[in-house]
């Protein structure tokens, strides 16, 4: 295992952020709360895709668009745990202290709602990398050219990763500013989250994932 430092223009950055949240009552209040509080959006956002799809605000009852869209949750889903399984084999291979235990930033007013689940690794951050892939992943369904919409792409999807993608950056900001992570283990986890759902996009693995997906569609 490697131990990494976190560069000279991390640590000052991290302080700065701090130091401005700590200066502000509101800002100690809601970052440590942003820091953690979209993780739990993501699993409602997937099953809300898988069972209960609606448009122009009525549910679905065509079950080809219902499969179409179990698919597709199914899809994110398994880009992100992609992504995880990726995450973690990198944290097994480096070893990094957290900020909050060199610099004894956290207190019982600044903790995050998931701060007594911390796993002992910091790099790279599992919330940069989970929430990054799943607007990636999001965002790429929607620009794959897929038969069950006729060949063409889905901008549904494409609207849907905007927000996606803003959680994912205000939870990254928060982390840092919280003192949970440092600058580096974010870059980190969001370049993971970007890569591993990329990589699958178009390619023969993917292709035979997605049948795979489909047969557990069916029988879910």
């Amino acid at each position: 295992m490697f131990t990494l430092l976190e560069p000279q223009w991390g640590i000052d950055l991290l302080v700065s952020l701090n130091a401005w949240m700590m200066a502000s009552p509101t800002l100690v209040y809601w970052i440590p709360k942003l820091a953690d509080i979209f993780v739990f959006v993501y699993p409602v956002f997937l099953l809300v895709m898988y069972f209960w799809r609606m448009e122009n605000g009525k549910r679905i009852r065509d079950n080809a668009k219902n499969m179409y869209y179990k698919i597709a949750a199914l899809w994110i889903g398994f880009s992100v745990l992609a992504t995880v399984m990726v995450n973690v084999l990198i944290q097994y291979v480096f070893a990094k202290v957290r900020p909050n235990v060199i610099l004894w930033l956290i207190d019982n007013k600044t903790k995050s709602i998931l701060h007594e689940f911390l796993p002992s690794s910091s790099f790279p951050s599992d919330h940069a990398a989970v929430s990054m892939s799943i607007a990636v992943a999001t965002l790429v369904w929607g620009l794959m050219k897929n038969p069950a919409k006729d060949g063409t792409r889905d901008r549904s999807f494409i609207w849907m990763s905007i927000p996606l993608f803003a959680f994912s950056l205000i939870m990254c900001f928060c982390r840092i500013a919280g003192g949970i992570h440092w600058p580096t283990d974010i870059i980190a986890g969001m370049i993971v989250g970007v890569v591993v759902p990329l990589l699958g996009r178009g390619s023969r693995i993917a292709d035979r994932v997605v049948k795979v997906l489909e047969w557990i569609a069916k029988k879910v």
